[in-house]
């Protein structure tokens, strides 16, 4: 399994405006082969975190789902409504396989 994580410190009072474009985000994510995504929130540590996980069955998914996400006209236009007024910024971002599995 490969995946690919997102840290996101989201601004006060902003949450449901987030998690409303994670929702939307993870509709367009699964269409294009995200196999799952969820939106964990942190209960600990600094800030007001989240983070947003895309799971994929091996990289070779993953590859074609970033091949196909910057032409998407759908996550083009949902890009550019959260970078209007963002509920949240980027902390940190990764990727890798999962060694468990």
């Amino acid at each position: 399994m490969f995946v690919g994580r997102t840290v996101w410190e989201v601004h006060q009072g902003r949450e449901g405006d987030f998690i409303g474009f994670c929702r939307r985000g993870a509709e367009i994510h699964k269409r294009l082969g995200a196999t799952n995504v969820a939106l964990i929130a942190h209960n600990t540590g600094p800030g007001h975190l989240m983070t947003y996980v895309l799971q994929f069955e091996n990289g070779a998914g993953y590859g074609t789902f970033v091949d196909a996400l910057p032409s998407d006209s759908e996550w083009l236009a949902l890009g550019q409504e959260f970078v209007a007024n963002p509920p949240a910024q980027i902390v940190n971002q990764d990727t890798g396989a999962n060694l468990l599995l």
